[in-house]
């Protein structure tokens, strides 16, 4: 009987390594962030959605969590304004087409810091997509203005 439960601790304890690798791997595989599924580990989140402003805080981070949706009736380009602050890790906004083409707007490393950052987003008729991507351990604040389409909570 406590072969079984050291065998049984074993495996269980070895999924839950494997799975914190596939997080980590995440932030270099395209083919991964431009599913539809999310997969991520967050801790000490807060999100806050106003109209057309996302605001988030982030304590550690990492895999990736769609926060913005737009239906497009046709292709247009929309004005996109961002703060970031990340403290550690590396974190990037990546755009998802329709056709599962991924884009990446903006990509920062710990320690750095972009302060009202004024854009374009060319964006495709059909379903858009912005994700955050976090490698290991990241943390960041992040502000957030697209004036079209849904923002979700972390």
């Amino acid at each position: 009987m406590k072969t079984k439960r050291w065998i049984v601790g074993v495996l269980l304890a070895a999924s839950l390594l494997a799975g914190c690798a596939n997080l980590t791997a995440i932030y270099e595989d395209d083919q991964r962030i431009t599913a539809d599924a999310d997969s991520f580990h967050m801790v000490r989140a807060f999100s806050n959605i106003v109209n057309d402003n996302f605001k988030a805080s982030v304590g550690k981070m990492e895999g990736m969590d769609t926060i913005w949706i737009y239906e497009a009736g046709e292709a247009e380009d929309l004005d996109i304004t961002y703060t970031i602050q990340v403290s550690s890790g590396k974190l990037k906004l990546v755009w998802i087409g329709p056709e599962g083409e991924a884009s990446v707007i903006v990509e920062c490393e710990g320690n750095s810091a972009m302060e009202s950052v004024q854009d374009t987003l060319h964006v495709e008729s059909g379903r858009n997509r912005v994700k955050i991507v976090a490698a290991e351990d990241t943390q960041f604040e992040i502000e957030l203005s697209i004036p079209e389409g849904e923002f979700q909570s972390l």
